[in-house]
């Protein structure tokens, strides 16, 4: 709403530097905007809660009750002030835990008109688990990393004498990478020295029966409420003993089925769990505290034994949310049917703004020639790159090659022939370069693609960036190794890759995912293989470009700059020079070292006469 937007833009610049670009939600607790900060070109984006003492209810409410001046209703909810600072305390006890929503800052601001309260608290900006379930289809896997996450959140909760007591699919969030993270501490309790914690908050859907009972309850209660989560997601999206799915639920359904479960009825495992998940799930639910697991870290183990005992079809099997409204029928019914073709493809048009890298990387739309225009510079010349510049220069689909150095974009997009094969949000998908079709592969989340024949090789970041392949019509899916794969480059029958499971030394794979064999330990970034070599940077010796023998056999030192961003491309080395302000340079085969241009350049990619960067 734009009154509230402008009431909260008084207090601009936030912090020094910060805007409000949108509300984003708002509830009893208040509301949260999407504030952003550029600087130097880059763009930063952060969430703001707000949260007004008294809200004007209270305030209503107050004035009537109380028939008092406005100094004597400052004092009477000074208390409630104190009290979420407190809260907000707590968050910063719990701040670098990657599976608890990170905190920032925040500003307590005494107002007079009307007197009060504005406490305004900076959080990292994530999107809500009920968005993320509307963009992408959920799997069994992604339930249980739901789990093991939330999990090691109870987890550092505990360890500082925490419990949420409000855990509920409102209050977990994921980040960009795919971790869930617990938030929304509103209405946390630090436990006393005593171990009591007596007074009944939350979400009565979610709660323990003894939280509900108002009885005394430690971390058991915040598992049993995370088992509660868990089981809505595997049972259709419904929660425990109401009318199975598609039945029909009325209100009086809801109603009984919390008295029944809070009585201690037995609940029967979630209809998608499978047996050796819905048995964790019942344990954390039990209606006794002492039957459930004692701790988050016996639950988060048991998930994980559970992750890995499952086979692929059953980890990603797609589970069925009918209460979670995909954002258009199209994608809904890709994601249902992986192999349908559309008669179209036509992106949105990109926002026109200042962009950081990660936005580069995570946009769907990230093959619309605008985007291009927006955020590429091009080097255009002879073959001897001279450095001359030309802008706006119309890019067509059919120009984005697949050579070997174009990788350092996180290898999103892969061409042959007559199609293009990208990666978005938890897809992997081909389209013709004309744009006239499209087709999605397979709902799974790809990096560093590469086509070659009849398969696209790939590192799954589901799957801990273990290398796969799929076949180019998406029959057939297949797991070659379980390193944590970088870089993965195909040449020939081979796949070469930097092994971060290794300290990121340079191995290959047959394309079958036989003959594992490591070719150096240099801890190695930005592989590039042309002909009988392999081009990297060697982060063991300061960022300096070294060349190695496919086989491993001989081992060459080329330049003792801090590089990164490297091509080998038609007997040139072209770098990303850190030691000059991060400005482009070549290296010819007779040595010379010449620099090309005067920007500041990252992410580049050499593709025919031309090479696109980052300015």
């Amino acid at each position: 709403m734009q009154g509230d937007i402008d009431y909260i833009k008084r207090y601009e610049p936030l912090w020094g530097g910060w805007y409000v670009e949108k509300l984003i939600g708002e509830g009893s607790f208040g509301q949260v905007f999407k504030i952003v900060k550029e600087e130097w070109g880059f763009r930063y984006e952060a969430a703001l809660k707000v949260i007004r003492v008294p809200t004007k209810g209270q305030y209503r409410e107050a004035s009537a009750v109380m028939a008092t001046n406005d100094d004597s209703l400052m004092d009477y909810f000074e208390d409630s002030v104190k009290n979420i600072v407190n809260e907000i305390r707590v968050m910063y006890t719990l701040k670098g835990n990657s599976n608890i929503v990170g905190y920032e800052d925040h500003m307590v601001i005494k107002r007079d008109d009307p007197p009060g309260w504005d406490i305004l608290l900076r959080m990292e900006y994530l999107k809500t688990l009920h968005s993320f379930i509307s963009e992408t289809l959920l799997t069994r896997k992604d339930v249980i990393k739901l789990g093991i996450d939330i999990c090691s959140a109870i987890e550092t909760c505990s360890q500082r004498g925490i419990i949420h007591r409000d855990i509920k699919d409102e209050n977990i969030f994921v980040s960009k990478y795919g971790e869930f993270k617990l938030g929304d501490f509103g209405i946390s309790k630090e436990l006393s020295k005593s171990g009591r914690a007596a007074s009944m908050k939350g979400t009565p859907l979610f709660m323990a029966p003894e939280v509900f009972r108002g009885e005394k309850y430690d971390v058991r209660a915040d598992l049993y409420s995370l088992g509660i989560v868990l089981y809505r997601l595997l049972n259709c999206g419904r929660i425990p003993l109401v009318p199975p799915y598609p039945e029909v639920i009325k209100y009086k359904d809801s109603e009984e089925a919390l008295e029944r479960r809070i009585s201690g009825e037995e609940l029967n495992s979630p209809i998608e769990a499978g047996d050796k998940l819905g048995a964790v799930i019942l344990k954390a639910c039990r209606h006794n505290s002492s039957e459930r697991y004692s701790n988050a870290s016996e639950m988060r183990q048991e998930l994980e034994r559970v992750l890995d005992s499952l086979g692929t079809e059953e980890k990603n099997q797609c589970l069925t949310l009918p209460g979670y409204k995909k954002r258009n029928e199209k994608q809904r019914d890709a994601e249902f049917d992986k192999t349908e073709v559309y008669p179209e493809f036509v992106p949105e048009e990109q926002k026109k703004s200042p962009m950081d890298l990660d936005d580069i990387f995570f946009e769907d739309d990230i093959f619309e020639d605008d985007f291009f225009e927006d955020i590429l510079e091009q080097v255009n010349g002879d073959d001897a790159f001279d450095g001359s510049q030309q802008r706006d220069i119309k890019v067509s689909r059919s120009s984005r090659g697949n050579s070997q150095g174009n990788i350092i974009n996180g290898g999103l997009v892969s061409s042959q022939g007559l199609w293009d094969y990208y990666s978005i949000t938890n897809k992997l998908c081909k389209v013709k370069i004309d744009g006239s079709f499209e087709q999605v592969l397979a709902n799974i989340s790809a990096w560093y693609i590469n086509v070659l024949g009849d398969w696209v090789y790939f590192s799954n970041s589901g799957d801990d960036d273990s290398i796969y392949r799929i076949s180019i019509d998406g029959a057939y899916v297949e797991k070659l190794n379980s390193d944590k794969a970088w870089d993965i480059t195909g040449k020939d029958d081979w796949i070469f890759y930097s092994n971060e499971s290794d300290g990121y030394g340079i191995y290959k794979i047959k394309t079958d995912g036989s003959c594992r064999t490591k070719i150096s330990s240099d801890k190695s970034y930005c592989l590039n293989v042309t002909k009988d070599w392999i081009y990297y940077v060697n982060k063991n010796d300061k960022g300096s470009i070294y060349k190695i023998k496919l086989d491993g056999t001989e081992r060459v030192k080329l330049i003792d700059n801090d590089c990164n961003y490297i091509n080998a491309e038609d007997g040139c080395i072209y770098y990303a020079n850190n030691s000059d302000g991060g400005r482009i340079y070549k290296m010819t085969l007779d040595g010379n070292v010449v620099r090309i241009n005067e920007d500041t350049s990252s992410n580049i990619n050499v593709y025919g006469e031309f090479i696109y960067y980052s300015n």
